[in-house]
């Protein structure tokens, strides 16, 4: 039987089901907080397994006792958030934001990509690495296949359709509901503030309910945020789309397009050159030897 998780000073997470102990300055043990929740950490094995290792997803290392090795990272993108609002200093700067956003969207499209939804989506389950960059983290109550999601989205990342069916029915993250949240990331990462941050959940649900949602007039990121809450997008990939016409050139992470087109680019550029020299010798050579009329 699993044993509970023993806490130290070395503590660097606690959720709802696991708590998140450093091993070293690389690496962390994920483990059950009670022995119940040991069929969550298997959930969560079992996804690492089928996602494999993307960089912008928590590296998963091996199976331990009744946890989960895992790479080692600073700490959650909101407690760098939350360090901004208590500083009273400005938003993220712009590159940031955008190289966060697209870092989270090339994540939750490799999910996706595998049939895995994160449902709990948030500022709290994604991490910042020692480069600045962000991962997402934390699947043990995410649903992979036939299984079942075993926690919640905050209220404030909750897809209207998900409040309505509140109560005994059994719920169902899909893609639409996953890009609801992940608007929410993004307005959060924006303003270092969750949508309606001065009222409370019940207020913020019926307001939900009425497809009222924040004013983004004026974000970077603004028109993305409404189409995320609204359903206009059908998948990630047209949000990366999007993103791009904001940035043209950022990376999607398709660097094996990249180093592609920056070999054709070459060889143009090769063949330009050619053509040039060509020409530039047939005129010299014409001049040389001028045709007579």
């Amino acid at each position: 039987m699993a044993k509970p998780a023993e806490f130290s000073d070395k503590l660097l997470g606690l959720g709802m089901m696991s708590a998140v102990i450093a091993l070293d300055d690389h690496t962390a043990h994920k483990l059950p907080l009670i022995p119940e929740y040991h069929d969550a950490v298997l959930t969560e094995r079992r996804i690492f397994e089928r996602l494999g290792d993307h960089d912008c997803v928590v590296k998963y290392i091996r199976p331990e006792g009744n946890g989960l090795i895992l790479e080692r990272l600073r700490y959650p993108l909101r407690k760098h958030l939350l360090n901004l609002q208590e500083d009273g200093g400005p938003p993220p700067h712009r590159d940031e934001i955008l190289r966060w956003a697209m870092q989270i969207l090339r994540g939750f499209q490799h999910l996706h990509s595998h049939s895995v939804y994160q449902f709990d989506i948030g500022c709290h389950n994604i991490l910042l690495d020692f480069d600045n960059n962000v991962k997402l983290s934390d699947f043990s109550g995410s649903l992979i296949d036939d299984g079942k999601v075993e926690v919640l989205p905050e209220t404030r990342s909750t897809h209207p359709c998900l409040i309505r069916t509140k109560g005994p029915m059994p719920l169902e993250p899909t893609v639409k509901t996953e890009l609801f949240s992940i608007g929410t990331v993004l307005y959060e990462m924006s303003t270092i503030y969750k949508p309606y941050h001065d009222k409370g959940d019940s207020e913020v649900e019926k307001l939900y309910l009425k497809g009222l949602f924040p004013d983004t007039t004026g974000l970077l990121l603004g028109d993305i945020i409404q189409k995320c809450w609204t359903e206009k997008y059908n998948d990630t990939k047209e949000v990366i789309e999007d993103l791009q016409q904001i940035q043209p050139g950022l990376n999607d992470g398709t660097e094996v397009q990249g180093s592609k087109y920056h070999g054709n680019h070459t060889f143009i550029s090769g063949l330009s050159t050619f053509i040039f020299l060509v020409s530039a010798a047939l005129v010299a050579k014409q001049c040389m030897h001028p045709q007579v009329a």
